[in-house]
């Protein structure tokens, strides 16, 4: 049996999720390297706070990536602007070392938050977990400030999955909770402040991924199933155990929270110190960078950070310009970058000569400096994994020789003897699909760079992302495709957005080649490991692979992604928000400088 009291990082389930939405959401498990500097290059331009010394009141406006009128407790995590809501745990904020910052988020990482203590009995494989018993619901509607039980957060999982009785809920956004949760067998209540999950196998992955992704379930009561749909569709009944409370939404336009001043947690910092600090906090949801861009300058906004550059490079340098550089900190976050997805069923694809060529006919130096606005002394591409995701990436660990290296090196001549050798000497044509989110701009650089071989990428896009899903998955449809895959940090996004719809075939490749069924055989080892170091042992067998092969062709090296926090906000020392693993545990430790 192991005792557990600690703060968790994230390892998301398999999932059977599809490829775009991994590039879609790329920046959001982003790594950040926060170490002062003014020098450029990825390195933050520190500021000098007003204050270094929390203060109480005020108030601070935030950029959101979306606010919908979605309350249900069953929301999945991308929903971030439930600030009145948590779960049983959350990122550590206490480890100021952040651990999650240099690789993927496990359970190590997690600590409690409406859980208290909590164990597991590895032979049974059960999780019995203590509950604080000094949370409360926030004082409105449905629960009108009484205490949480355990009898609450069984009626949050079950209904989840259909579980003792509890219907099973229509879930809203992407959560498909019984994939997720699919390791979770059973719930028991056995008092009023504790409680038992039953999983399915008594391994530390089981472990693992049940906490990770339960850390991202909503803690929410049995009053919610009595509301009528009106009701439920209300500001005015939107609560939970939060540290801020809604009190206005315009969707997909602002939401404003105020202070929950029954709030029960602490600041570990100041341990004395009881939060939230800011009275208030605005999410605002800005459609376009030039009006991001204008209102930071304005002191109108103190946070500009989301999955993916919310700026372009010549936004960033304006605002840099603008501004002092004590009026804010910039803050980099490692990712990965965007590339070429090609079907090795279909020629010249099927030849590993001629992914090998379109990758040399790349000058990654330079569009790296596209990407980031900025040179690199040294290009870093990753495999499938970021360079970020330090225990699964075989970047760097010495298993990557010349045969590999060589192929991200700039080299015309090199690439036209590939072709020539695959029996292309005069190149060959294909069409490339880009939906409206793709920067068109870097995908017409690489068209330049490939014509310098002879190699004609042709350029459609669709009005829409679903429009490319059936694209992508369709073997019989040869069109290459808009790709975000390469240098993932998120364990789905790596693994299970491989999977196409019917299950068969992979995102790069088809079983009938030799590689794929190698590289399928140590994807399903990862997903069936029991260990965590040995999941991380077949992750970077699998990231080397894929080097090998190039299963897509990277357009840039490692790139960043810039968050810019205004130096009105103290508190904040660069923790990437990661939706609501930590959102509301980082908003609430945040205050105004100015008090104002």
């Amino acid at each position: 049996m192991k005792s557990i009291r600690r703060i968790v990082s994230l390892l998301l389930p398999v999932c059977m999720l599809l490829a775009i939405a991994a590039c879609s959401n790329s920046g959001n498990n982003s790594q950040p390297t926060p170490s002062p500097t003014s020098s450029p290059g990825g390195q933050p331009v520190q500021a000098a706070p007003l204050s270094t010394e929390p203060q109480y009141g005020g108030s601070a406006t935030f950029y959101s990536e979306e606010l919908k009128a979605i309350f249900d407790p069953s929301m999945d995590d991308s929903y971030s602007y439930a600030l009145w809501f948590e779960g049983l745990w959350s990122i550590d904020w206490a480890g100021q070392d952040f651990g999650f910052k240099s690789k993927y988020i496990t359970y190590d990482h997690l600590a409690g938050q409406i859980a208290d203590t909590w164990e597991f009995d590895e032979e049974a494989a059960v999780l019995t977990v203590n509950l604080r018993q000094d949370v409360y619901f926030q004082d409105k509607a449905p629960y009108n400030g009484r205490q949480l039980t355990a009898k609450d957060v069984e009626w949050s999982f079950c209904r989840l999955l259909g579980l003792n009785g509890y219907p099973k809920v229509e879930t809203t956004g992407n959560a498909n909770w019984a994939v997720s949760l699919s390791n979770l067998a059973g719930v028991t209540v056995l008092d009023d402040y504790t409680i038992q999950f039953q999983l399915n196998t008594p391994t530390e992955v089981a472990l693992n991924t049940f906490m990770t992704v339960g850390a991202s379930v909503n803690i929410g009561g049995p009053e919610w199933d009595e509301l009528t749909p009106e009701q439920q569709s209300s500001v005015d009944y939107a609560a939970g155990t939060g540290p801020y409370i809604l009190k206005e939404l315009s969707v997909d336009n602002y939401a404003i929270f105020e202070k929950n001043p029954n709030y029960y947690d602490y600041d570990e910092r100041y341990p004395e110190n009881r939060l939230p600090y800011l009275d208030t906090i605005k999410l605002v949801y800005i459609a376009d960078s030039a009006n991001i861009l204008t209102q930071f300058i304005a002191g109108e906004l103190d946070y500009i950070g989301w999955r993916s550059n919310l700026l372009s490079a010549s936004q960033r340098s304006q605002l840099e310009s603008a501004l002092d550089s004590s009026a804010y900190t910039r803050y980099p976050y490692d990712t990965g970058p965007m590339s070429i997805g090609v079907k090795m069923n279909t020629e010249p694809f099927n030849d590993v000569r001629v992914r090998r060529a379109m990758q040399m006919a790349i000058d990654l130096n330079t569009t790296t400096v596209y990407t980031t606005g900025e040179p690199s002394p040294k290009v870093v591409v990753p495999g499938l994994w970021s360079t970020a995701m330090v225990d699964c990436t075989s970047v760097g660990s010495g298993t990557w020789g010349e045969e590999i290296t060589s192929q991200f090196s700039y080299d015309v001549e090199g690439a036209k003897e590939l072709l020539a050798a695959a029996g292309y000497p005069n190149g060959f044509e294909f069409t490339i699909v880009l939906p409206p989110v793709a920067d068109t701009d870097l995908y017409m650089l690489a068209k330049n760079y490939l014509a310098a071989v002879g190699i004609t990428m042709n350029i459609e896009t669709v009005s829409t992302v679903p429009e490319l899903m059936p694209i992508q998955a369709n073997p019989e449809d040869s069109r290459a495709y808009f790709s975000g895959i390469v240098g993932t940090d998120s364990i789905s996004g790596a693994v299970t957005n491989l999977f196409v719809p019917n299950g068969v075939s992979y995102g790069f490749f088809y079983e009938d080649t030799e590689e794929g069924k190698q590289f399928i055989d140590l994807l399903y080892n990862m997903v069936e490991a029991t260990e965590l170091d040995k999941f991380n042992e077949y992750a970077r067998a699998a990231d080397q692979l894929f080097a090998e092969q190039r299963w897509a062709i990277a357009l840039a090296g490692n790139s960043y992604v810039y968050d810019y926090m205004s130096s009105h906000i103290g508190g904040y020392t660069g923790e990437k928000v990661k939706a609501n693993l930590n959102m509301r545990t980082i908003y609430a430790r945040l205050w105004s400088t100015t008090g104002t």
